[in-house]
């Protein structure tokens, strides 16, 4: 096709509907719940071709709940869940290989899914307010991965890395106001 100009062929959507429930209050209990379901869709017209995007992550699920005690002492709780994305490219997974078939984005990370806690002391003093807090991510243990694919142009291998995320990860912090 050599002197034919080139053209975007390509042609995308992406839908979807989120449900989003929420109590506020000053005290005691507040939180909120979510729900989101979305669809990303890709065709090339040129050659028919039809994959699920890059980003397309069909189902999607927050909650968050916070517990106010005292006045100076509350505790929370955050979960995440998502049916994950599409490791981009022509790629199978099979035992102790990856082979390359011609059907796109058909490879799907395993779900993401995280639990964390968070606990806040805070002290009053006159002209500035001192915080401590402790949280811990991830309390599950879940094994969350990032996925990328590098092509080695020299030689003609493809690298398929699998990175862990954090694990359990426990965080302590002091915050000033004044």
């Amino acid at each position: 096709n050599a002197g034919k100009p080139l053209e975007n062929t390509l042609r995308s959507y992406s839908r979807g509907v989120e449900i989003f429930l929420q109590r506020r209050s000053a005290n005691k209990l507040l939180g909120w719940i979510s729900y989101a379901y979305s669809r990303t869709r890709v065709t090339d017209v040129a050659s028919g071709l039809r994959w699920d995007g890059d980003f397309d992550q069909p189902h999607t699920f927050n909650l968050y709940g916070s517990y106010r005690w005292t006045n100076s002492l509350n505790v929370s709780a955050k979960y995440r869940y998502g049916t994950n994305f599409p490791v981009p490219g022509f790629l199978r997974l099979e035992p102790n290989n990856i082979s390359i078939i011609e059907q796109r984005n058909e490879l799907r990370m395993e779900a993401y899914s995280r639990l964390d806690f968070r606990v806040n002391k805070a002290f009053r003093f006159d002209h500035l307010q001192l915080t401590l807090y402790g949280e811990v991510l991830n309390v599950l243990k879940h094994k969350n991965y990032r996925y990328s694919t590098v092509v080695d142009t020299t030689n003609g291998r493809l690298s398929f890395n699998r990175d862990s995320l954090f694990p359990l990860l426990p965080i302590a912090g002091v915050r000033i106001d004044f």
